[in-house]
């Protein structure tokens, strides 16, 4: 289940080592977003964890000819069965509860910091680099970069390509 959960976090995970090496959020606070994330990733991982463990019990039996034994032994299929319901149940519950106390907080926390400490830190980028427009008259313009601020251009270039008669 830890792999699962590992591979399902893994965008936040890049995300969040992304903001850390920005710098303009501090590395306690974006733990705390990771971590305030993580159960809202685990809500999918319960059901396909249980499923894959029921497989592999059930295979590993097979395997090693314990269902046939249990069968010439007299014991029922719906018999062989009853562990794995009742298993099956108490992860529902689990996860229902799951679902209803602990996710729920957990994202609120999640979204308040995203919102209000993560966000608002992240500056967007005041430059526009390698900008190529295209004129009604078969003129190229290519601005190399344009801050967005001041509204200053560096390195420009413009070719016509229109006919000359």
């Amino acid at each position: 289940m830890l792999g699962a959960l590992v591979i399902v976090t893994f965008g936040n995970f890049l995300k969040a080592i992304s903001l850390a090496f920005e710098g303009r959020v501090e590395g306690a606070i974006i733990l705390e977003w990771f971590i305030k994330r993580t159960p809202e990733d685990m809500q999918y991982i319960f059901p396909v964890a249980t499923l894959l463990a029921t497989l592999l019990v059930f295979s590993q039996m097979s395997r090693t000819q314990e269902i046939v034994a249990l069968r010439s032994a007299g014991v029922s299929p719906w018999r062989l069965m009853a562990p794995v319901v009742l298993f099956a149940a108490l992860v529902t519950a689990g996860v229902f509860h799951f679902l209803e106390r602990i996710v729920p907080p957990s994202m609120r926390r999640s979204q308040e910091l995203w919102e209000k400490k993560i966000r608002v830190n992240r500056a967007l980028s005041s430059f526009k680099e390698n900008v190529l427009l295209r004129g009604a008259t078969n003129r190229l313009v290519f601005v190399g970069r344009f801050n967005l601020i001041t509204y200053e251009i560096e390195y420009l270039k413009i070719r016509d390509n229109r006919e000359r008669t």
